[in-house]
């Protein structure tokens, strides 16, 4: 008994030893495959009165250039979350960003998680 209570102290101090050296551990990650046509990246510009995310079109929606595609059978990386936004839109958070660091987000509706 006691001795598994001190081999749980030194899990716990090796943990603890882990997360100084290395940083917290990095959230898990899905894939995404696109069955949609095509899927736009989308970037948060704000939130509506009931505080929804708003999705717009990187780098905006009447922007025509710049804009990041992925087409059907395309896998993309995602933090497997769903974010409920604006009108009903739910993306998931992408593992790419921005050239100038901004998050991206891919509807859900364009793929599936795999």
């Amino acid at each position: 008994m006691i001795e598994d209570i001190l081999q749980q102290a030194k899990d716990l101090v090796i943990a603890i030893e882990a997360y100084i050296a290395n940083g917290p551990p990095a959230p898990p990650l899905n894939q995404f495959k696109v069955t949609a046509e095509k899927a736009l990246l989308r970037f948060n510009y704000g939130e509506n009165q009931k505080g929804f995310p708003q999705f717009q079109i990187f780098p905006g929606d009447s922007i025509t250039t710049g804009r990041i595609k992925y087409f059907a059978g395309d896998i993309i990386n995602v933090y497997p979350v769903t974010i409920e936004g604006d009108s009903n839109v739910d993306c998931y958070e992408t593992v790419r960003v921005a050239p100038d660091g901004t998050k991206l987000y891919v509807r859900k509706i364009d793929g599936i998680l795999i």
